[in-house]
């Protein structure tokens, strides 16, 4: 039985020191991540980013809050309108990616764009999006910021979000990637404000742009979290 016990102490030391590696080696990756885009949001000019990368569409911040980073774009017909799921902004393999905005938005024509990032667990890149569970976090971070390179600079009014699902049946958030007319752009803004945590009290009138940022929620196997906010005048 000594050695056995001896045998599952060493097994149990090893499993320990794997585990205890990788878990370093994600949380120094994503310092690293970090520390790249703390640099770009440093030298901060979408001209200059542009320059560097013709596929930054913008830059997208939530103040005072991790939430700060560059927004690309890859359209559908690029062949590959997730290009950035995986990639940092120099287009190198990258685990955090870059935000991004959906591949398949028309950008003329829809009242809705939607902006991916991932969750990662050191509470960076899109993480910050769940901490609106937290009504007193709403009242204390109720705007997002967006400055395009093609579309100026906005503000939105966050109206809603929540808890969904990609494969949600029913009302599903991904299906309202392109909203042009009043009828969708009712229902979409029906569909999140029902789906909300609780009512922010504003309700976007058809016309008036909106932003959804995505990101993943561990609530169920294919879970996500959306904010989605309203361009202020």
């Amino acid at each position: 039985m000594g050695k056995v016990r001896k045998l599952l102490f060493v097994i149990c030391l090893i499993v320990f020191l794997v585990s205890a590696f990788m878990l370093a080696k994600y949380f120094y990756t994503g310092h690293v991540v970090q520390k790249e885009f703390k640099q770009l949001e440093e030298e901060y000019s979408l001209e200059e980013l542009y320059a560097e990368n013709s596929d930054t569409f913008g830059w997208v911040k939530i103040e005072d809050t991790k939430l700060s980073y560059p927004v690309m774009f890859t359209p559908v017909d690029s062949n590959d309108p997730e290009f950035y799921l995986r990639k940092n902004f120099q287009k190198e393999y990258s685990a955090a990616g870059t935000p991004f905005l959906d591949g398949y938005t028309d950008l003329e024509n829809s009242l809705n764009w939607t902006i991916y990032g991932h969750h990662m667990k050191d509470g960076t890149m899109f993480r910050t999006l769940l901490d609106y569970d937290d009504e007193g976090f709403y009242e204390q971070h109720p705007v997002i910021e967006l400055d395009t390179v093609d579309y100026g600079k906005h503000r939105y009014q966050i109206f809603a979000f929540g808890k969904t699902d990609a494969l949600a049946e029913g009302f599903n958030v991904y299906n309202y990637i392109n909203v042009t007319d009043e009828y969708t752009y009712n229902e979409y803004v029906r569909g999140l404000k029902n789906m909300s945590k609780y009512d922010t009290g504003v309700t976007p009138q058809y016309g008036q742009k909106i932003i959804t940022l995505s990101t993943c929620s561990y609530h169920s196997e294919e879970g996500r979290y959306v904010v989605a906010a309203v361009e202020i005048e």
